[in-house]
């Protein structure tokens, strides 16, 4: 059963945890949130960069097959295929974003370019939600796995502009880095955000969480560097397969 009518069961596998070094999967351990996007037939895992800079070695994390937590450290992508996060062309644009390659072991949802490379109107009250790892909320776990599934947090749109969404959401530490979602009009989810930042109220009913627009993201995915990275990327693969 899902979550809300419109948002399946397996798009909460888009999120992925990232975790400080050495990469124990318990909450406190957490620094943000990660999800996968396809973009231009290739697939990359995006995150909010300050979660990049809060650990020396930061893990993307992921569910195999059998349940069981996998984790990938930067420092092993760099070892095995030189491959780095990179980070938006705008320094001051908080997003960072690295090629990445789905596994017939991996149980994960790619976010794919006609789910999020749209623009679409929003207003004030629309209902969204926020997938990812905020502390506060603890652990999920799934059928023994060694690990958690990302919370889902739903709320509404408070206000919003070209460079910023403000919602009704209470994603707090840990939830940095996630994907914001909408109803969109095919009945789909629609990623339209990248949780930043948390804003307390006095009235934690009306806690409000700071999303970058998704469209912000698109710079990034065009850039010269990103493009050399897939370049560099996928040359490797084709010499390892």
């Amino acid at each position: 059963m899902s979550f809300h009518n419109w948002f399946p069961d397996k798009w909460r596998n888009s999120a992925a945890p990232m975790l400080t070094e050495p990469g124990y999967f318990v909450p406190d351990n957490t620094v943000g949130t990660a999800f996968y996007i396809e973009y231009q037939n290739n697939v990359y895992a995006v995150t909010a960069t300050h979660v990049l800079t809060k650990c020396n070695n930061p893990m993307l994390c992921y569910y195999d097959v059998q349940e069981k937590l996998q984790r990938i450290s930067s420092k092993a992508f760099s070892d095995v295929v030189n491959l780095k996060w990179i980070d938006h062309p705008d320094g001051s644009i908080d997003i960072s974003a690295i090629p990445f390659t789905v596994e017939d072991h991996m149980d994960i949802h790619v976010i794919l370019e006609s789910d999020w490379n749209i623009l679409y109107d929003l207003d004030p009250d629309d209902k969204i939600l926020h997938t990812g790892y905020p502390k506060q909320y603890g652990t999920t776990y799934v059928n023994g796995a060694i690990g958690y599934l990302p919370t889902i947090l739903d709320g509404t749109v408070a206000f919003y502009d070209d460079d910023k969404i403000v919602t009704y959401t209470d994603g707090q530490g840990g939830a940095s880095g996630g994907p914001l979602f909408m109803k969109g009009d095919n009945e789909r989810p629609q990623l339209i955000g990248i949780a930043y930042h948390s804003v307390p109220t006095s009235v934690p009913e009306q806690n409000m969480t700071s999303s970058l627009p998704i469209h912000l993201l698109k710079p990034l995915l065009d850039s010269k560097q990103m493009k050399d990275q897939m370049s560099n990327y996928q040359k490797i693969l084709r010499d390892n397969m």
